[in-house]
C-alpha cells in the first residue's frame, strides 16, 4: 500500500498565486513540454500525476496532447478548472485503479520527492505503462541543498541524475534522456535556503517569500539571466544534457 502524498494543501493556494508570471515555472513548462514534443505524437493520452493546479498540464492541453489531470487536492481540482483543464481525476494515483498496460505516456512533475516509498511508486507506474510507454519527470536536484524549506513543502528527499537514473533502470525503465536545468541557482539556493536552515535562521514560507523568490526584482543582470535561460532551453532542444542546476527533468 503506497502511502499518500506528503504535501501541504494549502501550498496549493500559495503556488496559484506565482505560477502564471514566475520565471521558474514558465522556464519549467517551456523545458517539459520540448522534451514531450521530442518523445510523443500529438494527440496521445498524457496522464499528469500530482499535477496540482494544472499548470504543467494546460500547456500539454496546448500542444494538442490528450491530458488528464490525476490530483488529490480539491484546491488544486479547483484552481486547474479555473485554468480550463477539461479532464480531471480528484484522486491520488493509487486511487484511481489502473489496470496494467494501459496508459501510454505518465507526467510526475515535481512529485516523487513527496513520496516516501519512492521505489514502490516506480515499479506500480511501470505497470501502468503500455509497452514502450513514455515517464517524465522533473525532480528536485542534489541532496547538498536540503533545507528546511524541503521540510516544509513535504519532501522525503532530493535527487541527483546517476541515483535516480539507476534506480529506475533496476525497475525495468530505460532512461533515454535526462539533463539538469537552472543551472544558475544552485549557489544562490545554497545561501538564501541551505546555509541559513543550517544556521537556524531560515524563516517559515509564506505568500511574501514565494511571491519575491518567484518574481525577482529587475536587475542589471536581468538579461544575462534570461539568455542563460534561453541557451538551457536551446540545448534541450538539441537533447544536450545539461550538468548543473536545481532540478532535473528525465
Amino acid at each position: 500500500m503506497i502511502k499518500p502524498i506528503s504535501y501541504p494543501e494549502e501550498n496549493q493556494a500559495i503556488c496559484f498565486e506565482v505560477e502564471d508570471s514566475s520565471f521558474w515555472y514558465s522556464h519549467r513548462n517551456r523545458c517539459i513540454c520540448e522534451v514531450v514534443k521530442q518523445h510523443l505524437a500529438k494527440g496521445t493520452p498524457f496522464f499528469d500525476v500530482g499535477g496540482g493546479n494544472g499548470v504543467v498540464s494546460r500547456e500539454l492541453q496546448k500542444l494538442g496532447f490528450d491530458v488528464s489531470l490525476v490530483e488529490p487536492g480539491f484546491t488544486g481540482i479547483q484552481n486547474a478548472q479555473k485554468r480550463g483543464i477539461t479532464q480531471i481525476l480528484c484522486a491520488t494515483f493509487e486511487e484511481c485503479g489502473f489496470s496494467e498496460n494501459v496508459i501510454p505516456a505518465i507526467g510526475l512533475f515535481d512529485l516523487l520527492e513527496h513520496i516516501e516509498n519512492d521505489s514502490e511508486f516506480l515499479d506500480r507506474v511501470k505497470q501502468v505503462l503500455v509497452r514502450n510507454g513514455k515517464l517524465f519527470m522533473t525532480v528536485p536536484a542534489y541532496p547538498f541543498l536540503w533545507s528546511n524549506h524541503d521540510q516544509q513543502v513535504g519532501h522525503f528527499r532530493r535527487y541527483t541524475i546517476g541515483r535516480l537514473s539507476q534506480q529506475l533502470k533496476q525497475l525495468g525503465y530505460q532512461v533515454d534522456y535526462s539533463t539538469y536545468l537552472f543551472g544558475l541557482l544552485p549557489i544562490p539556493i545554497w545561501l538564501y535556503r541551505t546555509l541559513p536552515s543550517k544556521l537556524g535562521f531560515y524563516k517559515n514560507i509564506d505568500k511574501n517569500i514565494k511571491r519575491k523568490e518567484h518574481h525577482p526584482n529587475q536587475t542589471l543582470f536581468t538579461p544575462f539571466i534570461n539568455r542563460w535561460l534561453e541557451t538551457e532551453l536551446n540545448a534541450i532542444r538539441k537533447q544536450h544534457s545539461l550538468r548543473f542546476g536545481i532540478a532535473f527533468l528525465t
